[in-house]
């Protein structure tokens, strides 16, 4: 049981500082591109395509780690991923602002950002399978439900240490040097956590799969296209609505960066609790089911959300839409992990989840917010293409809890019965 624990305390910590490194880029993007482009007219679109960019790489990376993972075993793949984030985080801190290498600064930033889209797609890989075949029934809390509150975990330090650094810098501090301090601590708590997963964390068993796949290819094929399909929904409104506050509400409501940072450290706060309460209700549900209800509610509240976050709401509107978001994707983060490593054997699970979700959030989370400031002034076209993807991962997850109550709910098993060829 100790062991358990500790592979899920370190699991989670990997999560944890994933989270820290991605929302650290949103977070700190009114001051780098300031730096780093030195144009605040069209600084606010080149660093949000330089966050979408970051994603582009994710399905490498996850198909790269996924297939390490599956043959080498979880805790090699996961920290390979750390070991790489590491670097890409200190490139990131020492990239030379655009006084001294104009033509530099940009580039090497969507470098670094590119290599640290790659790391997290292979850790979410990892970490999606690793979670989900360390479940046990009756067990007071999923530890697939970890995976996004400890990223929204993540998140919370990232803005805090945002938070203080803006008190204590003031502006003009943090647009020159100040916004590599996060920086750094992301990458220190990096190394940290690589060097204590190193120490044979998971060396049993989840150590090496011998087993060959033994889906036909064209099964693996669907069921990819179903996690695409599950996944579409969810990482949008998580990117616009929870990961993305920050930069939309400093550009389009005339609020100062200290108080969305304050806000927003708030709601994610809110998020984390959510998605563990919810992780110990799967204790006694069917975790397929629950992502059914969750995917139909997002559906729902979309219009209503989408109406009250448009670029011409009130602060008060955009708050109270983004707090209603929260409470529905709070249940399809908790649940997305495990429906999705369900559907794959243990031989094949690193990437067959792995891959179709990275691309997913590459073609979807990672443009979201760079597409809503785009469409801004028409911004009933981008509700249109967000109600879209919510409902096709609703329709999808309909379709897949009907196939779990046929065999018999496998979501709800450590290790899904293995189909016949």
């Amino acid at each position: 049981m100790g062991q358990d624990r500790r592979r899920i305390a370190v699991i989670a910590a990997g999560m944890a500082v994933e989270g820290y490194d991605w929302v650290t880029f949103l977070a700190l993007l009114p001051y780098m591109t300031r730096a780093l482009v030195n144009d605040d007219g069209s600084g606010l679109t080149v660093g949000f395509a330089i966050f979408a960019a970051g994603f582009v790489s994710r399905p490498f990376g996850a198909l790269a780690l996924g297939r390490l993972a599956d043959r080498r075993g979880r805790t090699p793949a996961f920290v390979t991923s750390l070991w790489i984030g590491v670097g890409a985080t200190t490139g990131m801190a020492i990239t030379p602002d655009v006084d001294g290498a104009a033509w530099a600064a940009p580039s090497l930033l969507l470098i670094f950002r590119v290599v640290l889209g790659a790391a997290h797609g292979g850790q979410a890989a990892v970490v999606n399978a690793q979670t989900y075949e360390m479940h046990r029934p009756g067990s007071r809390l999923d530890p697939s439900a970890l995976i996004y509150a400890m990223a929204a975990c993540g998140k919370v330090a990232s803005l805090t240490v945002t938070l203080a650094l803006i008190a204590g810098l003031g502006r003009a501090e943090m647009t020159g040097w100040g916004w590599r301090i996060p920086y750094v601590v992301g990458a220190v708590a990096g190394v940290a956590l690589a060097l204590a997963a190193a120490r044979g964390v998971d060396r049993d068993r989840s150590s090496r799969v011998d087993t060959a796949p033994i889906l036909r290819r064209s099964v693996v094929l669907t069921r990819m296209a179903a996690v695409v399909a599950l996944t579409l929904g969810t990482t949008l409104t998580y990117n616009i609505w929870i990961a993305g506050t920050v930069p939309y509400a400093v550009a389009h409501l005339g609020v100062s960066e200290s108080t969305m940072v304050s806000t927003s450290l708030a709601q994610t706060l809110c998020f984390a609790a959510l998605v563990v309460c919810v992780g110990r209700s799967m204790r006694h549900r069917s975790r397929t089911r629950l992502h059914v209800v969750f995917a139909l509610a997002n559906v729902a509240v979309c219009p209503a959300v989408l109406f009250l976050t448009r670029p011409t709401t009130t602060l008060v509107s955009y708050l109270v839409g983004t707090t209603l978001a929260t409470v529905v994707l709070a249940g399809l983060c908790a649940t997305l992990p495990a429906v999705i490593s369900a559907l794959f054997p243990r031989a094949i699970r690193g990437a067959g989840n792995g891959l179709p979700y990275a691309v997913a959030v590459a073609l979807v989370g990672g443009t979201a917010p760079g597409l809503r400031e785009a469409l801004s002034a028409d911004y009933a076209v981008f509700a249109l293409y967000a109600a879209t993807a919510c409902l096709i991962t609703a329709v999808t997850a309909i379709m897949i809890g009907r196939r779990s109550k046929r065999a018999h709910d496998p979501a709800t098993h450590p290790v899904p019965a293995p189909a016949t060829r």
